[in-house]
């Protein structure tokens, strides 16, 4: 018998050098040039992976911005990770050196671990690194490869950058990102390696956006990632446009619910009904399933060597390869007796990602009299994201009407298409939702986000027993 998984790569991605000094500066035109450009970075900073896409308003063209040596689509996939190594002679004792290329250290889960502790200066010092080494190559990609326009242009910039939708509306952390990238920008605009004692400098000075000359936003990733549907012919102006948006990435699902409003002078608002996020992507599936293998290995003395090898992988979020499509393809030669009752961990785990996706999100908008039942049957849905490729997510879709005394709750699927004025030098259309969230980011120009109120007593519907009865199981 032997693990499967024991032995997959750690994602071997390298970061793209596309040289310090190019990154460093702003601007590539003269203070006299007369033309001026509006230029959006979008940054989706991801649990196991950051992407860019580069929006120019000027030339009403968006880049996704490789920042891996690969000549396929994961060109644009950098893991979001950060080494740091002693910063040698010249530095104070402790000084720290950080690259995204090696290191003697690999900080991984950079935006969770913030998350869960956002006053933590240690965090904050990996997170601000890893944000500037990033924005350094960006700008380097983009003065390389577009020197023609911005040595006539200079550039007024702006940086968009994504939270959960459930994060996004507690305004808390808000300002601790705007900080983070404001520090970033700083940094990154100053010549030599990224140093810890630099870092802490600029945290302690907390330059302003006022002060950088940038514009800062932070936006839910869920808007962003269906900007490019409501710009498209599908999308029709005069209708409901309530939308159920499901993204599942390597830490989260972060699923909602909402309204896109009309918009006003390229100005869109969203009115949310529900939004939620839980630790239910695709490395905490993994991790259930190495918790549920492990509790059945420990009892054959025999298996201690395989649950060890599995053990190791737990809390791997950046392996280059996906986990195994079932729990029952972990291993080769073990044998499964199910004559247990017991549900599989895939059968566990399925279970509250739709107490997610279908209680939380969208019987909670009947149950809390947001919405009547009519809107929630065949309310359009989008599952998107890197997990969503893996068959065990796919299959939301498939789930959403199997819900007990519910059968007018159900979604139909939609697929987001790939937008016409982004240059992406992959061919495989197909993996544009992986990006749909930078690009949305680096175009969106967002008013007003509101929670929608209960609707009027007279307007909820009296509902028979039956449709207001929910199984304990499913919410």
């Amino acid at each position: 018998a032997r693990c499967l998984v024991a032995h997959y790569p750690e994602n071997r991605r390298i970061a793209t050098d596309y040289g310090d000094a190019a990154g460093v500066q702003e601007q590539l035109a003269t203070p006299s040039a007369l033309d001026m450009h509006e230029v959006t970075i979008g940054l989706d900073f991801g649990t196991s992976t950051v992407k860019v896409v580069v929006t120019d308003a000027s030339l009403e063209q968006s880049f996704a911005v490789p920042l891996c040596e690969m000549d396929t689509f994961d060109a644009y996939l950098l893991p979001s990770r950060v080494f740091d190594s002693p910063a040698g002679t010249g530095q104070a004792q402790n000084a720290r050196r950080y690259s995204l290329i090696n290191g003697e250290v690999a900080h991984r889960d950079l935006k969770l671990s913030l998350l869960a502790n956002p006053e933590s200066l240690v965090l904050q010092e990996r997170v601000v690194a890893f944000l500037a080494l990033v924005l350094r190559n960006v700008r380097a990609w983009l003065f390389q490869h577009h020197a023609s326009v911005y040595r006539q242009a200079r550039i007024a910039w702006r940086m968009a950058i994504g939270l959960p939708s459930a994060t996004t509306l507690n305004n808390m952390t808000i300002p601790l990102l705007q900080r983070l990238v404001c520090a970033a920008w700083r940094l990154a605009g100053q010549s030599g390696e990224i140093v810890s004692l630099k870092i802490q400098q600029v945290l302690r000075d907390n330059p302003s956006p006022e002060e950088l000359d940038l514009e800062v936003e932070v936006m839910p990733e869920i808007f962003a990632q269906i900007y490019g549907f409501v710009i498209s012919q599908r999308f029709d102006r005069k209708a409901d446009n309530r939308f159920v948006m499901v993204d599942v990435g390597a830490g989260t699902i972060d699923s909602a619910l909402f309204r896109v409003l009309p918009p006003k002078h390229g100005v869109w608002s969203f009115e949310f009904f529900t939004a939620v996020v839980q630790p239910l992507g695709v490395a905490n599936l993994h991790a259930h399933r190495v918790d549920w293998w492990v509790k059945h290995l420990t009892r054959i003395p025999s298996a201690e060597h395989l649950y060890q090898q599995l053990k190791a992988t737990k809390f791997a979020t950046d392996m280059e390869l996906a986990p195994p499509a079932t729990y029952r393809d972990y291993f080769e030669g073990v044998s499964l007796d199910r004559r247990t009752h017991e549900k599989s961990p895939d059968e566990q785990f399925l279970k509250h990602v739709m107490n997610q996706v279908r209680g939380h999100t969208m019987w909670r908008a009947w149950k809390e009299s947001l919405l009547p039942k009519e809107a929630l049957t065949g309310i359009p849905i989008f599952v998107c994201g890197g997990g969503s490729r893996m068959p065990f997510f796919a299959c939301i879709n498939e789930e959403i009407g199997r819900m007990p005394g519910c059968s007018w709750l159900s979604a139909e699927p939609w697929v987001l298409g790939f937008p016409g004025d982004l240059d992406c030098r992959s061919t495989d259309k197909a993996h544009f939702d992986r990006l749909a969230v930078a690009y949305g980011l680096s175009r969106l120009n967002v008013g007003s986000m509101v929670q929608a109120p209960p609707m009027p007593a007279s307007e909820v519907s009296q509902q028979p027993w039956a449709d207001r009865y929910i199984d304990k199981d499913a919410c």
